[in-house]
């Protein structure tokens, strides 16, 4: 009855083999700021899962319903708390993660990875927020995140993307608020991309208008382009409508060109065979 309350029952929890149900429909909305309690010292749970029942939860697919855990751990450490988890989610990624946080929630740090994580059940969520459609495939990569109230620096030291018949790798460092706000630095390779997949996969909504205004006019019709190498320093913006924007950012690419095929709106023949670097 003791746990049930919130308050401390035991020192420590370990559990092997445990199947944990949690009905999202019983639980109460805290409102923001609230701090962690944990009714115990120390919680551990060993070849266990986690099953969602009841609500979802907004923008999560069901891949996310089951979750199956190798091992998670939570302990009390100092003012907060130390965590760490292995596991993979149902019919979804495998995940390794390690971090603390303070017990009023206004400090973080996590990092760790994900490998086989489908971004197909999240594109209509992406496709909102960047006015891009991007293709089906699986991403892998490698993170850290330290957040300290406002400020986040995020850096993904390597990020790799397989799609149909081409891939995508790289690297991203950010510095900036929860409102994703701040300086970034990214770098990009890929393997030969067709052209009007690169194209739907634009973010435009944070590209100068003059830039965007062009690349919508155009219409891809065959063709690929290799990335062979880009890299982009700058600013992001929260506009006055709440969407982001980029400035001040120099941009260096060095791309091949195999023939492609396209027209643009202000061209009243369709341009052919364009290759080159």
């Amino acid at each position: 009855i003791r746990l049930v309350l919130g308050r401390h029952a035991a020192a420590s929890v370990e559990a092997v083999g445990a199947d944990i149900i949690v009905n999202r429909g019983l639980i109460p909305d805290t409102g923001k700021g609230a701090g962690f309690t944990l009714p115990m010292r120390s919680v551990t749970l060993t070849d266990s899962k986690i099953r969602l029942l009841g609500r979802p939860v907004d923008g999560l697919p069901d891949t996310f319903s089951t979750i199956s855990l190798s091992r998670v751990y939570l302990e009390e450490e100092g003012g907060g708390f130390v965590y760490g988890a292995e596991g993979a989610l149902k019919d979804g990624p495998s995940f390794d993660l390690s971090g603390g946080f303070s017990a009023d929630m206004k400090e973080a740090s996590v990092k760790g990875g994900v490998k086989g994580f489908d971004i197909a059940p999240f594109k209509p969520r992406l496709t909102q927020m960047c006015a891009c459609s991007p293709p089906d495939g699986v991403i892998d990569a490698r993170f850290s995140l330290n957040y300290a109230a406002p400020a986040i620096d995020l850096t993904v030291e390597e990020f790799s993307f397989a799609a149909q018949g081409f891939s995508i790798k790289g690297g991203l460092n950010f510095s900036g608020n929860k409102d994703l706000a701040g300086r970034f630095k990214a770098e990009v390779s890929s393997t030969p991309i067709p052209f009007k997949d690169l194209k739907d996969a634009l973010p435009i909504r944070l590209m100068p208008d003059g830039l965007a205004s062009a690349i919508k006019a155009l219409d891809p019709v065959g063709g690929a382009i290799t990335i062979e190498g880009l890299s982009a320093t700058g600013v992001l913006e929260r506009g006055g409508k709440g969407g982001l924007s980029v400035r001040e950012g120099p941009m260096a690419v060095t791309a091949t060109l195999d023939k492609l095929r396209f027209r643009y709106a202000r061209l009243l023949r369709e341009v052919s065979e364009l290759s080159g670097r």
